[in-house]
């Protein structure tokens, strides 16, 4: 088994429209943490597998396509074999638009980093070497939370490590867990790749020539409303610190090994993409006057903070909705998924905010460790439970899937990946 791994700042260097918020205001101001791409490549004889994992709060299929087709051209690696995963960060540049919806994003600076991220693949593959690899799971709490309500269950945290034959320091440590990176909140105007960099920056004082890559996972209904006690540098500090601890903690435990030859497999496959009908436009105007007016009573009853988050992204969701049902015609109608399966692991592409309780069954299947990458390949919004539909808010309202799309499309990947095994 082969392992090539390579890092690069994709930092905008200059004022830039923020991606993440719409009550943000104004353009960035500057720099808090710089935002970076990680780049990991496997070879097993004449497969090979590729994820990219990036500051980005999100990339749709078109752009993602380039990439993967660029990547392929400059390497030969199977566009199909390549994943493109964001890390959500709220406080990274705007990258696409919708319709107006979005924040305008910057041409120059979208247009540099997709080659950036394609010339990466490259770089990775000029640095295989043999390797030995290490991973394991465990669920943890303290960082996220379910989002709609106070609810302290375990999420699941993942972990792969790689180092050269007769190494003693890892060469790459990956980190899989599922959370919205939004402990900046729409006032900070400063660059920042938000809890997952802190992570990364806290574990580099302890693994400072090694690679840390943070893919986020189904972070749909996790976030760190309930966790986090302010949202300033300070707390991203301390929320990047406990999860630094919990990654250290299981890795600690890892067991490094020679994997097997002939272990790397790769399927890919394409499924269309089903919407549900969108109420008239008098019955979203009525929905968004409904969050305005419980947003109102919260913040006049004095209630706890988070509460008034829920009914303000409840009104966004509302709003978000009126947006989408004028423009259906511009949505993704096609998803792109990549399962990769390499010794005792898997990796799971999932093109948008997957809801948690619909992940459970991945990752329960008989893995070391299941990277389940959302935000990858493109973007389709949120893709909720049925029961996360049935309960509204801002993930249901926002989203125009077909309240049954996520359950079945996580049935169809744990049939193949149990094929895979």
């Amino acid at each position: 088994m082969l392992f090539g791994c390579a890092e690069i700042d994709i930092t905008p260097q200059a004022p830039i429209t923020m991606g993440g918020y719409g009550a943000r205001k104004g353009q960035s101001r500057g720099i808090k943490d710089p935002l970076f791409a990680r780049t990991f490549v496997f070879q097993d004889g004449e497969n090979q597998f590729s994820l990219i994992t990036a500051d980005l709060l999100m990339l749709n299929r078109e752009q993602t396509s380039f990439i993967r087709e660029e990547a392929e051209r400059l390497t030969g690696i199977p566009k199909s074999s390549i994943i493109v995963s964001c890390s959500h960060t709220h406080s990274g540049p705007s990258t696409f638009s919708m319709g107006g919806f979005r924040a305008d994003p910057d041409p120059h600076y979208v247009g540099w980093v997709l080659r950036a991220l394609a010339g990466s693949v490259l770089m990775a593959v000029q640095d295989l070497e043999e390797v030995e690899i290490a991973s394991g799971q465990r669920s943890i709490t303290g960082v996220g939370s379910r989002r709609l309500e106070k609810e302290k269950s375990p999420l699941p945290l993942s972990l792969i490590a790689v180092k050269g034959t007769g190494k003693t320091t890892p060469q790459a440590i990956l980190i899989n867990y599922g959370c919205h990176p939004t402990v900046l909140g729409p006032e900070n105007l400063f660059i920042s790749p938000d809890f997952p960099g802190a992570t990364i920056k806290s574990l580099r004082k302890l693994f400072p020539e090694t690679v840390i890559g943070y893919i986020n996972g189904a972070a749909g209904d996790i976030s760190t409303r309930f966790e986090r006690r302010g949202q300033n540098q300070s707390e991203v500090d301390r929320l990047g610190s406990i999860l630094a601890g919990e990654v250290l903690a299981l890795y600690n435990h890892l067991e490094f090994k020679e994997p097997v030859y002939g272990s790397l497999k790769v399927k890919s496959f394409s499924i269309e993409v089903p919407f549900r009908d969108l109420p008239p436009r008098e019955e979203r105007q009525k929905e968004i006057k409904k969050w305005e007016e419980k947003r109102k009573k919260l913040q006049e009853q004095g209630a706890d903070p988070g509460e008034i988050r829920v009914a303000q992204t409840g009104l966004e969701g509302a709003k978000v909705q009126n947006y989408v049902a004028d423009l259906q015609d511009q949505l993704e109608k096609t998803a792109d998924i990549t399962c990769g399966y390499l010794g005792d692991n898997c990796f799971v592409s999932i093109p948008g905010e997957l809801f948690s309780s619909l992940a459970r069954p991945l990752y329960e299947l008989p893995f070391s460790a299941t990277i389940l990458c959302g935000y990858s390949n493109g973007h389709l919004g949120y893709i909720p439970s049925p029961e996360g539909f049935a309960a509204g808010g801002y993930e249901a309202l926002s989203s125009p899937l077909a309240p049954t799309f996520g359950q079945e499309m996580v049935q169809t990947l744990e049939e193949i990946l149990k094929e895979m095994i």
